[in-house]
């Protein structure tokens, strides 16, 4: 998986060197007599532009894993509510349901990985409808109802904020706007680009740069399939540190 992941990254980082390359060879190709600096306007705005997408990318990233710390901990407060439950049929019962409820749940996200999330809603509902029909027969299962609904309720927030955030990108709109920029800011470079080899170097340079940092924007507004895999097995692991009393087995 890492060995994929790195040669994902430098295959992209090659393909920006290539294509800025052969973009920074047609001035010298058509003698070109560049001299003056590129629009520092136009550059500032170009920055400005994918700065904001680029936080907001990182942003999306940071609360996608907050919201999967949040979750996976309130599973594990379900988990250790039901282990204490109380030892009454009933109580067995609920317990035994919500075990087999919240193990279907990691299981399926383990092996579908996040991006079938929201189809993961079926074994989900499986916990969530061992909850709303328990009815306690003792005082103790009484004194847990309240938390287990309130456990519950904040599982279900955080499944429909983590659907939102899985579904969120960059708009159409937005990367339109980014790459017509990105292309004025190149022109303006080739254009007042001098003669030269260390001409070359320099636009060269810096129209990879370009092209690096538009595919670092993609690859965190992106939820790649290999990030989702990884948050899969967190679920996974997640299911392998449930401990279970021998009465419930």
């Amino acid at each position: 998986m890492f060995e994929k992941f790195r040669f994902h990254h430098f295959f992209g980082m090659m393909l920006a060197l290539i294509l800025a390359a052969i973009l920074a060879f047609f001035p010298m190709l058509l003698q070109l007599q560049g001299s003056d600096a590129p629009s520092s306007t136009l550059t500032i705005f170009f920055v400005f532009v994918l700065a904001f997408l680029m936080n907001n990318a990182i942003q999306k990233s940071h609360e996608l894993r907050q919201n999967i710390n949040i979750e996976l901990s309130r599973l594990r407060r379900l988990h250790h509510l039901a282990e204490k439950i109380g030892d009454s049929k009933v109580d067995t019962e609920f317990r035994v349901n919500i075990e087999k409820g919240i193990e279907s749940y990691l299981e399926y996200l383990k092996k579908n990985s996040l991006a079938k999330y929201k189809e993961a809603r079926g074994a989900f509902r499986g916990i969530t409808f061992s909850v709303y029909a328990y009815e306690p027969s003792t005082t103790r299962g009484r004194e847990f109802v309240k938390e287990l609904f309130t456990t519950t309720r904040e599982l279900a927030l955080t499944r429909q904020q983590m659907i939102a955030l899985l579904d969120r990108r960059i708009s159409s709109y937005g990367w339109s706007i980014l790459f017509v920029i990105e292309t004025l800011v190149i022109i303006s470079i080739l254009l007042t680009q001098a003669p030269g080899l260390i001409s070359y170097f320099v636009s060269m340079s810096t129209i990879a740069t370009i092209f690096i940092i538009t595919l670092m924007v993609y690859e965190v507004d992106d939820n790649s399939k290999i990030e989702l895999k990884e948050f899969g097995l967190r679920y996974g692991n997640n299911l392998n540190g449930l401990t279970y009393d021998e009465h419930s087995r």
